[in-house]
């Protein structure tokens, strides 16, 4: 009887936590194509011999997204701005380092809830 009594008290106790664990897992597990394919264009746009396009395409994935992510995928708009004015001026190193930049908020943003 004893055991019975502390299962169902653990039962009762962790009843509550159950759906936030759920929809917790849930959150985890959404697929988010507009973020991946904006991940995939920026890694492209790294090496392609013409980055303009594929950073358009990124920042237009990253528009159409269903979130804003706590506004971290805005975050990811100027690094992307940042990286186009440095391929139009030849700036490969620099055009890098902003892509890597918005790779970097767009991870931030995938991680955050709606």
């Amino acid at each position: 009887m004893k055991s019975y009594t502390l299962k169902l008290i653990a039962v009762l106790c962790l009843a509550p936590l159950l759906p936030g664990t759920i929809s917790l897992q849930a959150a985890l597990e959404e697929k988010q194509p507009n973020m991946e394919n904006a991940l995939h264009d920026l890694q492209e746009a790294k090496t392609a011999a013409e980055p303009i396009p594929l950073l358009e395409k990124a920042k237009k994935s990253l528009k159409e997204s269903k979130h804003n992510k706590r506004g971290y995928r805005l975050d990811a708009d100027a690094p992307i701005d940042k990286a186009i004015e440095e391929a139009k001026a030849g700036h490969k190193d620099k055009m890098v380092e902003q892509i890597d930049a918005a790779i970097a908020e767009v991870h931030t943003a995938m991680s955050k809830s709606h």
